[in-house]
């Protein structure tokens, strides 16, 4: 490609305008709006549906704690889907060959990589919880089924889902941090000499 320069009169080659942003804009909008509608549908469902389901099956247990509505969770819900907006935000930009796109991966990145660390430890306070209570109701069979995996199954269920969250965080610190550090690398331009 060329571009005409009014200041020389010359044609000056120039490179087109590169695929990634486009691509890291769609996948970005697409991760943060699936993990918005999917955290919040999973919220409803464990708040408000599933409590309903399980009460002929505790025999007059208390709900665990799991199932239980808390302040923390809804912080824990409400942190994670502010970020997850952020990244909807970032996609766009990004999409739209903004630089500011690049700053928005990078906070994202940061911003979930502390949400998931906090609401790891949070989950497994939470399934350390559940399985006490399954200890003093043991003849329900949700507490059989709480207990079943034990401690060790739930921290290596917790840490694997924790790994599968940071995935996309790690990518945009590498791509964004080290691979391309700078606005201009959005945009084609002038073909080096």
């Amino acid at each position: 490609m060329t571009e005409f320069d009014s200041e020389t009169s010359t044609l000056v080659p120039t490179r087109p305008d590169p695929g990634w942003p486009k691509a890291i804009g769609v996948i970005s909008i697409i991760l943060g709006l699936l993990s918005i509608v999917l955290g919040s549908l999973g919220m409803v469902f464990s708040w408000f549906v599933l409590p309903g389901l399980v009460e002929s099956q505790l025999n007059g247990a208390p709900l665990p704690p799991n199932m239980q509505m808390s302040p923390a969770m809804l912080a824990y819900a409400t942190a994670s889907a502010l970020v997850n907006l952020l990244l909807v935000t970032a996609g766009v930009q990004t999409f739209c060959r903004r630089g500011v796109g690049r700053t928005m991966h990078l906070a994202y990145a940061v911003l979930l990589s502390i949400t998931t660390i906090g609401g790891t430890y949070f989950q497994y306070q939470l399934a350390r919880e559940t399985l006490a209570w399954a200890q003093d109701y043991p003849d329900n069979p949700i507490a059989q089924q709480a207990s079943a995996g034990g401690e060790v199954g739930q921290l290596i269920g917790l840490l694997a889902g924790s790994a599968l969250s940071l995935a996309w965080p790690v990518f945009c610190i590498i791509w964004f941090g080290m691979v391309k550090r700078d606005a201009d690398a959005m945009r084609g331009g002038a073909a080096d000499d």
